[in-house]
């Protein structure tokens, strides 16, 4: 994907654009450029990379990255990938797919992705709220059957992880995860594979990808890794498959 400069500031943020190339790395497949990016450090920025793109076939600016088609390609694909994932992600709101069925519904929650009142109610009725922890409102919006169901499935190891990383992506921000506060940061919405830079592992990989494959896009759509909506997806996964037939059923 050849964009010119202008074509990409339109696209992503600027501030997208100053981060290290090795950002990529959770879209790139060969190892070697992988190694490659991290390796630039954080004076190679993503714009930098989409630069190298457009001039890969020109020795002087590419020495070191063209040793094969393969790899001029892993880069050019991983990129393009990126772009277009950044691009999805430049949102404030839960994810649009439409294979994903919500615990809370569309009318449910407000502009702000607070459950109204009315569906508070419900949830009262159900006896629900003591199960689900006190914060429940910071992540059962972004809680969906299929999620639901995964983490009941997922181990210790592949959720501490995606924890870490996450918690590394944020380390130069006030909050370290963010279902911690109502702020959409620029690192926020950044697609949820840029975590793989933080925790380069099969383990992680496989992950980000079955989130992916499930409708989600956004560092900010893993609000529905908090840790009480794991617990209740293992503990209380009867309870909440009740509360969403409840809310889909009653007018809220």
């Amino acid at each position: 994907m050849n964009l010119s400069k202008q074509e990409l500031i339109k696209e992503i943020p600027r501030e997208i654009l100053r981060l290290p190339g090795s950002f990529l790395n959770g879209f790139v497949t060969v190892p070697r450029v992988r190694k490659a990016l991290l390796k630039a450090g954080s004076r190679f920025t993503i714009s930098d990379a989409l630069h190298l793109n457009i001039y890969i076939n020109r020795p002087n600016r590419a020495r070191s990255w063209t040793k094969s088609e393969y790899e001029r390609e892993s880069l050019q694909k991983g990129l393009s990938a990126f772009i277009q994932a950044t691009i999805i992600s430049q949102r404030s709101g839960r994810s649009p797919s439409e294979n994903l069925e919500w615990i809370v519904p569309e009318d449910s929650v407000t502009n702000e992705m607070r459950i109204n009142r009315r569906t508070i109610e419900i949830i009262n009725e159900h006896n629900l709220v003591a199960d689900l922890g006190s914060e429940y409102q910071r992540w059962l919006p972004w809680l969906s059957l299929g999620m639901v169901n995964l983490f009941r499935r997922w181990r210790r190891p592949r959720i501490s992880a995606l924890h870490r990383a996450l918690f590394k992506l944020f380390e130069s921000e006030k909050f370290d995860y963010p279902w911690e506060t109502d702020q959409l940061s620029i690192r926020s919405q950044l697609p949820l594979q840029v975590l793989y830079k933080f925790e380069p592992s099969t383990t992680v990989y496989e992950g980000l990808t079955i989130l992916a494959n499930l409708g989600l896009s956004s560092v900010n759509d893993l609000r529905c890794l908090h840790p009480d909506a794991i617990i209740a997806s293992k503990t209380e996964s009867q309870s909440i498959v009740r509360l969403y037939l409840a809310l889909e059923s009653k007018d809220t």
